[in-house]
């Protein structure tokens, strides 16, 4: 017989949260954040600066088009040629080619060329289209429950390798599950100081389905074997699926929470679920009260792990609230495919995560933790990370940080967060206070100090629910935080006012609320 609990409202809203590691595809929030990660833009690329003075102008505007039909207009030849001043020269994008792609053709897969002078390419903004060339309502940007754009903001940034002539790849993930009719798409490009670059277009080529024997790509985007095959071997072809299986699952109690870690090897990436079952310290099952009627009515839970799988691996987050650990102290997952087809079980129990010393190797998922004052760096997957003392990151991170002065023109950025998480938003600012989650950094220089300096995220180049906070100087921590902001009422942006501030430079930290974040746009306005 089994025991039973009940379990809190709170603890779904957290649970259904799946962390798309190794494919990067994109998540949905939460129910009570609401809404999807990303958000359109509403202003064409040659509209020029928005003015964050603007209240019910052009900041908070989520329309889902500028002059009524959703966006730039490539027949019109792009925008015209930037005077970019002492600003720089914005990128110059050569071409795009788009294809239908992934395990089950629900991918588009996106390839970008073209040259950027200054290296700072940050973001790409790309709307979607019909054969008809009509806009595609695929976000909902405003979070009311309704789709109402055709634009997606897609990091990362590109400019990291330091290359003037850039290749860059992009796969954006099921986006043929909210519009099966996309057949054209449009992209500009941002680069740090939010110049925008002229429009490029292609068509949507379709992806050959493959049978049995046939020779595959195995990164799923030419073409995709048939339901129930998976692309492997070499030469690779189309061959017999198998099962998924998990190489590490840990349920941990960490100074930002539960946390609980599943990750493994999908040769098909074809994983659709992860089994998760409540357990006893015997192993035996406790129901929970999954639905919150007041009665316990199940043992387990089946978390949505679509699109977490790529090039044969897979990664799932959850953050269960804190009392969840009163109900259940050991967990067991099962991983499962599009053909109902089951991995192997583990088992796990409430612990520590195990503890890493200074410039040891650590794990970027979260499998172990450094010890404190450390954190793992950079922590981005699949390349080296090691502990790091987390003052010297900050410090780095500050001198590398886009630098913003409004005397000298430079009032917008755009840039990407990603990777180890070195601040934290003061509590009561973010709802439910997430913390450990990746933040971008820009500075600001106020030489004649402000009276008013009013800072927005809420802007075309963001792509993910931001939260933003202002630090005095470059902080070594987050005590001397000047002031925090959430979401607008429109949108996932943020929005902050700070009066009477001295001359010096001001850390501005774009945290995100999800575990992801994104590509992101930022303005400042001064008044003095």
């Amino acid at each position: 017989m089994s025991s039973s609990s009940t379990l809190p409202a709170c603890f779904i809203a957290l649970l259904v949260f799946p962390l798309a590691g190794c494919g990067g595809g994109g998540p949905v929030l939460p129910p009570d954040k609401g809404g999807d990660i990303t958000v359109d833009p509403t202003r064409r690329p040659d509209a020029g600066p928005v003015d964050a003075t603007a209240g019910d102008g052009a900041v908070t505007s989520r329309d889902g088009g500028i002059t009524g039909d959703g966006g730039p207009d490539p027949s019109d030849g792009g925008p015209p040629p930037v005077d970019a001043g002492p600003l720089g020269e914005p990128p110059v994008l050569t071409a795009i080619e788009a294809s239908q792609a992934g395990r089950d053709g629900l991918d588009v897969h996106l390839t970008l060329t073209g040259s950027d002078v200054n290296k700072d390419f940050a973001s790409l903004i790309v709307r979607f289209l019909d054969s008809n060339n009509t806009e595609l309502l695929i976000v909902d940007s405003d979070l009311d429950g309704s789709e109402d754009s055709g634009y997606l903001v897609v990091g990362p940034n590109v400019s990291v390798q330091g290359d003037e002539e850039f290749t860059a790849e992009f796969t954006l993930d099921g986006l043929f599950l909210r519009a099966p009719e996309i057949a054209q798409v449009e992209a500009y490009a941002l680069d740090s100081l939010a110049l925008a670059s002229n429009v490029v277009q292609a068509s949507v080529a379709q992806q050959a389905v493959l049978v049995a024997d046939e020779a595959c790509d195995e990164r799923y985007i030419a073409n995709r074997c048939e339901e129930g095959l998976g692309c492997s071997g070499a030469p690779a072809t189309c061959v017999a699926g198998t099962p998924p299986s998990l190489s590490n699952f840990a349920y941990y109690s960490t100074p930002q929470g539960l946390k609980i870690l599943v990750s493994g090897q999908d040769q098909d990436d074809d994983l659709t679920h992860v089994v998760l079952e409540f357990l006893d310290s015997s192993g035996g099952p406790i129901e929970l009260d999954l639905d919150n009627d007041g009665n316990p009515d199940s043992d387990s839970f089946e978390i949505n792990a679509r699109g977490a799988s790529s090039a044969g691996e897979f990664f799932v987050q959850l953050e269960p609230a804190d009392n969840f650990a009163q109900l259940v102290q050991d967990l067991a997952a099962t991983p499962m495919d599009s053909q109902r087809r089951t991995g192997n079980r583990m088992t796990t129990r409430l612990a520590n995560p195990p503890s890493r010393r200074r410039a040891q190797s650590c794990d970027p998922l979260g499998f172990d933790a450094c010890r404190s004052g450390d954190i793992c760096y950079p922590g981005i997957p699949g390349v080296a990370n090691s502990c790091s003392p987390i003052e010297g990151q900050r410090m780095r991170t500050c001198a590398d940080a886009p630098v913003l002065n409004p005397a000298q023109g430079k009032n917008h950025a755009a840039s990407v967060t990603g990777g180890a998480s070195l601040w934290d938003a003061p509590r009561g600012c973010a709802a439910l206070d997430p913390t450990g989650r990746p933040e971008g950094a820009v500075m600001v220089d106020l030489p004649d100090g402000a009276q008013r300096l009013s800072i927005t995220t809420d802007l075309p180049g963001t792509g993910f629910d931001t939260v933003l906070y202002v630090i005095d100087g470059c902080a070594l921590n987050s005590d001397t935080i000047l002031g925090c902001h959430d979401n607008v009422a429109t949108g996932v942006g943020s929005e902050l006012v700070l009066t009477n501030l001295p001359v010096g430079r001001y850390l501005v930290v774009v945290d995100s609320w999800n575990i992801f974040g994104g590509a992101f746009e930022l303005s400042i306005d001064v008044e003095n």
